[in-house]
């Protein structure tokens, strides 16, 4: 970048003296033909080439400005892409130690991670005690509203687990001809793994 301003910067020195040369020269033999006089022709002529040399550096210097904007905006972008990056890369680190730390309380108090709130061990530990105490208050609850002083009452009919016949328990029965026990396993709801029931 600097190598090229300073090579257009030594292009212009270099035209200039070489124009005003010209000019001069122009000017020294208009004043000798015509003695004291002045050539205006000659001065206008001259002003113009050295407009007309300083519009051609001019815009050669906006077309690498431009390009000069353009390298330092496309180096922004990636800049602020990279700090994009960091900062998204930051975040999910903290998420994830906090998604271990959570299981860490979590594990430790025997409560489930997701109802663990708070973002440091302190606040985990003591939303994991909260918990503690509520399960504790709502088991007794519990107990207290089904118990009236009855003692055990056994469990609800129709809500034991049925054990089911696995595949090769039938393969047995149906190889001993036991074709009534399938029949009774099915009516009993034993073959329902079995059968997608």
């Amino acid at each position: 970048m600097s190598e090229s301003a300073t090579e257009a910067a030594t292009e212009t020195a270099a035209t200039e003296e070489t124009a005003t040369q010209a000019a001069t020269s122009q000017t020294d033999t208009s004043t000798t033909d015509t003695g004291a006089e002045k050539d205006w022709q000659a001065e206008t002529q001259k002003w113009k080439a050295l407009s007309r040399k300083h519009e051609d550096a001019a815009k050669a210097n906006a077309e690498k400005a431009k390009r000069l904007d353009e390298i330092e905006e496309s180096q922004k972008t990636e800049l602020q892409k990279a700090a994009d990056k960091a900062a998204a890369a930051e975040a999910k680190a903290t998420e994830l130690e906090l998604r271990a730390l959570r299981a860490e309380v979590a594990a430790a108090k025997g409560v489930p991670a997701e109802l663990l709130s708070g973002s440091t061990e302190e606040e985990l530990t003591a939303s994991a005690d909260k918990l503690i105490e509520f399960r504790g208050e709502q088991a007794k609850t519990e107990t207290q509203a089904t118990d009236f002083g009855a003692g055990g009452r056994g469990s609800d009919v129709g809500t034991e687990k049925v054990r089911q016949l696995s595949k090769e328990d039938v393969e047995q029965l149906y190889r001993d001809k036991k074709f009534d026990e399938i029949e009774k396993a099915r009516a009993d709801g034993r073959l329902a793994n079995l059968l997608g029931a």
